[in-house]
């Protein structure tokens, strides 16, 4: 018991920041070789099946951070896969990093850990029913996005043309990444009041919110195989990421207000974090849009493989 007693108690804050960190890494890694595999002709389902499955492991990781930590402690995180997504571009793609894209991902990387240090380190307003999620500013907010989201999603999905533009499989990335966040946090703040295990499933509206994170995790991964076929990850995922940025914020203020308790120089600094990313993201969008769209003639690291023109 001595032993016990003297081993530190981690926050759940710091197990939601790590758990996120070991989620990116693998979702960047996936999204790199499946990008990769439009260049290895021997081995494309290998590469792409490879990326993709890694893309489907980080999925369920990701979402168990949301169930420590508050939405914006953990959603200013992903601007750190804009450094490692390029440092894998550089090596395995052989992709050209411009001046632009890098000084976009310090912005990115500088508001990340900006917005971590300001953000609230703890859940506030624990739920005893699931039913108590949906309040008025809830409903509101779902009854706007939900609608011009679908119909959004299937003009993008049946033209080619959206599917190359740069910021469309982004946004919509965003918004059910988002709206997927919202969800899994429900679950962490009905955990503070004991409401789990047979009890959670025994309630529709709690069967109903696990249904709605995994319907918009297959979607994400949908938009994720058809965003990175369209578009270098480097470029793709930064501009997810500000979007994102700038979602988070409209849902931690105004919809499940995360920032009540926290002094205003605190919510004042996350703010200026979410500006910072997506100045940076905006950066590392602009930085391709003059670049030729053939791969590079630089050779990637894992050389041994044919190259063909996209």
């Amino acid at each position: 018991s001595g032993f016990m007693a003297s081993v530190p108690v981690v926050p759940l804050w710091v197990c939601g920041v790590a758990t996120q960190l070991l989620s990116l890494s693998l979702a960047s890694f996936g999204q790199t070789m499946q990008r990769y595999s439009h260049r290895a002709k021997s081995s494309q389902a290998l590469f792409k099946g490879g990326g993709i499955s890694l893309f489907i492991v980080s999925g369920p990781i990701s979402m168990t951070s949301y169930l420590w930590a508050p939405i914006s402690s953990i959603t200013v995180l992903g601007a750190l896969r804009s450094p490692l997504l390029a440092i894998l571009a550089l090596w395995f793609l052989g992709e050209r990093i411009d001046g632009k894209c890098w000084h976009g991902i310090c912005l990115s990387v500088a508001g990340s850990w900006f917005g971590v240090l300001s953000a609230p380190k703890e859940k506030l307003h624990p739920l005893s029913n699931p039913m108590e999620f949906y309040t008025p500013a809830v409903v509101a907010y779902l009854t706007a996005v939900v609608p011009l989201y679908l119909v959004m999603l299937v003009i993008v999905m049946r033209s080619m043309k959206f599917k190359q533009m740069i910021w469309t499989i982004p946004f919509l990335s965003a918004v059910s990444f988002n709206v997927q966040v919202l969800y899994s946090d429900v679950v962490g703040r009905l955990s503070l009041t004991g409401f789990e295990g047979p009890r959670f499933w025994s309630q529709p509206s709690a069967v109903f919110v696990v249904f709605v994170i995994m319907a918009t995790a297959l979607l994400q991964l949908q938009l994720s195989v058809v965003g990175v076929d369209h578009h270098p990850p480097h470029r793709l995922i930064p501009v997810a990421n500000g979007l994102s940025a700038a979602i988070t914020f409209v849902q931690s203020v105004f919809v499940v207000h995360e920032f009540e308790n926290i002094s205003n120089w605190r919510a004042v600094g996350w703010a200026l974090s979410a500006l910072l990313g997506i100045w940076g993201s905006a950066l590392v969008a602009r930085s391709g849009e003059d670049e030729d769209t053939s791969p590079s003639n630089k050779a990637p690291l894992l050389g041994t493989c044919e190259v063909d023109v996209l």
